[in-house]
């Protein structure tokens, strides 16, 4: 019964931690090149277990507290990826743009 709750408790800490977590990562993507690729990186191996994690909250039969927890991993984790993907579209198009 003990690594049952140690599972749970991971799959929920991954959805209210890591959403989270990778927003901050993404605050400021444009301040320094270098940086930016790793923290980005990064963000998207936070961000996609954390939206995953968060998707499977919301399916299951659970309480409202679970599927909240569920909303913030899906939230946070959506967000992110579409701005790491709005910051490489950018960056493609200055890329190409100066060549």
């Amino acid at each position: 019964m003990e690594s049952l709750a140690l599972l749970a408790a991971v799959i929920v800490a991954v959805s209210v931690i890591g959403g989270p977590l990778a927003l901050l990562l993404t605050r400021n993507l444009k301040s320094a090149p270098k940086p930016s690729y790793i923290r980005a990186m990064v963000a998207s191996f936070v961000a996609i277990p954390a939206f995953f994690m968060g998707l499977n909250l919301l399916l299951i039969d659970i309480g409202v507290g679970g599927r909240i927890v569920g909303l913030v991993g899906v939230l946070c984790g959506s967000i992110t990826i579409f701005k790491i993907a709005k910051w490489i579209k950018e960056l493609r198009v200055s890329t190409i743009g100066e060549s």
